[in-house]
């Protein structure tokens, strides 16, 4: 039973059929990874079409939500100079009324 296993796992090699072996193993090796490669720079286009494409939606959400929030500072503005407006014209009205003249 030992020495099945020892026969099993034994990586001896004598003479050109180990000098064999290791080039073939060497080669397969080569070919996996030249494959490998091959199928990443394959693939390498539609990942970064697919990146350009997410950047695009995001920056296109990101422009709707600019327009969103400097639509809604507008307003906000528009909300002031009108209370403001109001605010001058009853601070004009008081100086009136305790006699003093309102500058321009």
């Amino acid at each position: 039973m030992n020495s099945v296993f020892f026969l099993a796992t034994s990586t001896v090699t004598n003479g050109p059929s180990g000098i064999l072996t290791g080039v073939l193993g060497a080669g397969l090796f080569l070919a996996i990874v030249w494959l490998v490669i091959g199928i990443i720079l394959f693939l390498f286009p539609f990942i970064v079409m697919l990146q350009l494409s997410w950047l695009n939606s995001k920056l296109k959400d990101l422009s709707i939500q600019h327009a969103t929030e400097s639509t809604k500072g507008l307003q906000w503005s528009m909300t002031v100079v009108t209370e403001l407006k109001a605010q001058n014209a009853l601070t004009r009205q008081l100086l009136s009324a305790y006699g003093q003249e309102p500058e321009a």
